[in-house]
């Protein structure tokens, strides 16, 4: 959106009304708005959502709030904001707050059906413009899918590290192998049970975006599973083969039910330990593997 001086004024007062709307109910918030942090912004966006059914992303803000751009903000979220001040859009605003508004002629003595046409005309135009600048928060989906096999990841507890601007980053772990959002711009790792991590950038350019992500398989842990769950009666080639997946100076944790990890192992110990005819670790499950080269070079595991 192009911008004037004028232009960069007005938005800076609607910013301010703005900060005034939301300091009615969080009276402790600073009063400009340019110096709101993390809980002030999540806070100020969920009750916008709730107020106007609609909302910006915690990047917006940071770009057009807390830094002045050469351009303004596209027009959809400059409307959102001013719905937020009370207003039905930025020309309402505008209208209300220039210093010359904009005059409405009188058509006393224009014909009747002159008269209806130009209203019709007006209230279509009207509409167009609510309808093309109604702001919808930019939507995604991801779903994360076998590279291998091309199927989707099922029961291998899909984990995703949510990476946020100015926040600390944000776990959860995924019912299902899809994951929604909204945002114009998306971070995020994701990991799962015998698949390797994964780290994925995202902008989003276009609302309801959406995208499958291919996770290539940890074979290794994988093989490792299998062997800690087979009998097998050939030791010297397991260990053999053990011993080419896993760095010599591996770091080899055994974890409790809460994650906290209560043993180490070294690579001799746990080669021993999973291939000896007296071996103590078995049906194990490789919770989290890194890799030095193509070897693994951390490992985690539980029973």
């Amino acid at each position: 959106m192009s911008v004037t001086s004028a232009d960069r004024k007005y938005f800076e007062q609607l910013l301010a009304q703005v900060s005034t709307e939301f300091r009615k109910k969080h009276p402790e918030t600073s009063a400009k708005i340019e110096e709101w942090k993390g809980e002030d912004i999540a806070f100020f966006r969920d009750e916008l959502y709730e107020k106007v059914g609609a909302s910006i992303s915690e990047k917006w803000f940071y770009t057009h709030v807390k830094t002045q751009q050469e351009k303004l903000p596209r027009i959809d979220a400059i409307n959102v904001i001013a719905q937020y001040a009370g207003y039905k859009g930025w020309k309402h605003f505008l209208n209300e707050n220039a210093a010359e508004p904009v005059e409405v002629k009188a058509v006393n003595k224009l014909p009747l059906k002159l008269k209806y046409a130009i209203l019709a005309s007006t209230i279509l135009a009207i509409a167009i413009i609510l309808y093309q600048n109604y702001a919808k928060p930019t939507t995604y989906s991801f779903c994360f899918i076998d590279k291998t096999t091309h199927l989707p990841i099922k029961d291998s507890g899909i984990q995703l590290q949510l990476i946020l601007e100015n926040e600390t980053p944000k776990n959860s772990k995924l019912i299902n192998n899809c994951f929604q959002g909204e945002g114009e711009y998306v971070e995020f790792q994701v990991k799962g049970n015998y698949y390797k991590p994964q780290l994925v950038k995202r902008n989003i350019l276009t609302s309801n975006y959406h995208e499958n992500v291919m996770l290539a398989s940890d074979d290794y842990a994988r093989i490792i599973h299998i062997f800690s769950t087979s009998n097998v009666k050939d030791w010297k080639t397991r260990r053999n083969q053990l011993k080419e997946m896993i760095h010599d100076n591996a770091k080899i944790y055994y974890l409790s039910e809460e994650g906290v990890a209560i043993e180490l192992y070294n690579k001799k110990e746990f080669v021993n330990q999973l291939t000896l005819p007296t071996r103590s670790l078995k049906s194990i499950k490789i919770v989290e593997s890194e890799y030095e080269g193509d070897k693994i070079s951390t490992m985690k595991f539980m029973r």
